[in-house]
């Protein structure tokens, strides 16, 4: 979200994601397999970067929210887990405000 990645590195976004699932691969590959698949349709130009980031993050806050604590978050990016939850609306404008003010 901060560095714009799904715009300027969706190849390295996508290693990352293949990477990430060390433990509770099974579980992990099933829950973050669909943002992979939207950074693929990015690579591929099949879906512009800008309509395709808040799904990334949507789909990459749900599998963080499953498995790491907000204690163990840097302070800074704790604002994240609040955002783009199950039903609520997820815009990437929405997650780089922070405590209601635009960062």
């Amino acid at each position: 979200v901060q560095e714009d990645g799904v715009q300027k590195f969706p190849n390295d976004l996508q290693v990352d994601l293949a990477a990430c699932c060390t433990k509770d691969s099974t579980k992990c590959i099933e829950e973050v397999g669909p943002a992979y698949a939207i950074l693929a349709k990015v690579v591929q130009k099949e879906e512009t970067a800008e309509d395709a980031a808040a799904k990334v993050a949507s789909v990459l806050l749900l599998a963080v929210r499953q498995r790491v604590k907000t204690e163990n978050v840097k302070e800074s990016h704790q604002h994240y887990l609040s955002k783009c939850v199950e039903g609520q609306e997820c815009s990437i404008l929405m997650l780089k405000e922070e405590d209601g003010m635009e960062v």
